[in-house]
C-alpha cells in the first residue's frame, strides 16, 4: 500500500514501538516500496531491505541502495544470501497475511536470526474487520492475539510481546471498507487518519487496549 507513505507521523510512531528491540544488524522482509526502510536506516548499524517482487527490488534499490544492501527474498522458499543466524532482528511489517503457508514463512524468518534476536512482527487483526479490500490487498487472513501468539511458539520463538495496536485505525477501517463497502485507500482518508492518529493513538503507550488495526508481537529465538 503505497499510499501508506503519506502516513508521516504513523510511520515514526511505528518506529517508536520497535525501536527498543532492533539491534545493530536488521533484516525488514516485505519492505515494498520502502515506506520504513528510510526510517530503521536511520535506527541501526546496518540494514538489508527484501521483498519477493520484483518491481519492488527495483524501486527500493533506486530509493535507497546507497544506504542499504536490498535483496529479492521469498519468505516461503527462504532466502539465498541471507545468512543464517546473522541478524538481530527482523522486522515484518503487513506482510505474513500476504503468505500462505505462513508458519513456513516465521520458520525462515527465525533461521536468519542469531539466538536471542527478535522477530518484530505487525499482522491485520479481527477477522470481522476482513473486507473485500482486504482480499483485493491479497490478504489470506486477518490475526487474532491468540492466534499469532500460537504460530510463533509452535516455531520456537518466545513470544514477549503481543498486543493490539492502532484503534483509531481499526474504527477507521470498519466504517470505510465494512460500512460503506469502499474498494480503494485514497490518500484524503490516509491524511486524515493521520493528523489525527498522534491526538487519539497516544494513549495505547499507557493502556493496552482489547482491539486495534493490528497485532504487534515481539518473539525471541529460543
Amino acid at each position: 500500500m503505497e499510499v501508506m507513505g503519506e502516513a508521516k507521523w504513523y510511520n515514526d510512531w511505528l518506529i517508536s514501538w520497535m525501536r527498543p528491540e532492533l539491534g545493530r544488524r536488521v533484516l525488514e522482509v516485505g519492505a515494498g516500496s520502502g515506506n520504513l526502510s528510510g526510517l530503521l536506516a536511520r535506527e541501526v548499524e546496518e540494514l538489508v531491505v527484501s521483498d519477493v517482487e520484483g518491481k519492488y527490488v527495483g524501486s527500493l534499490k533506486k530509493r535507497w541502495g546507497k544506504r542499504v544492501r536490498v535483496r529479492r527474498v521469498d519468505m516461503e522458499k527462504g532466502g539465498r544470501g541471507l545468512a543464517a543466524g546473522y541478524f538481530d532482528s527482523v522486522v515484518c511489517v503487513n506482510v505474513l497475511e500476504h503468505i500462505k503457508d505462513d508458519k513456513r514463512a516465521l520458520k525462515n524468518m527465525r533461521r536468519w536470526l542469531r539466538r536471542g534476536g527478535n522477530l518484530l512482527l505487525l499482522v491485520p487483526a479481527h477477522t470481522w474487520l476482513y473486507s473485500k479490500f482486504d482480499r483485493n490487498l491479497g490478504h489470506f487472513r486477518r490475526y487474532s492475539e491468540g492466534e499469532v501468539e500460537d504460530k510463533l511458539g509452535e516455531v520456537g520463538f518466545r513470544v514477549r510481546i503481543v498486543r493490539h495496536l492502532n484503534w483509531w485505525g481499526a474504527v477507521g477501517w470498519w466504517f470505510w471498507f465494512k460500512l460503506w463497502g469502499r474498494k480503494e485507500m485514497s490518500k484524503s482518508p490516509v491524511g486524515i487518519f493521520d493528523g489525527l492518529g498522534r491526538f487519539f493513538l497516544w494513549p495505547e503507550k499507557w493502556v493496552k487496549l482489547p482491539w486495534g488495526l493490528s497485532v504487534l508481537a515481539v518473539g525471541e529465538k529460543r
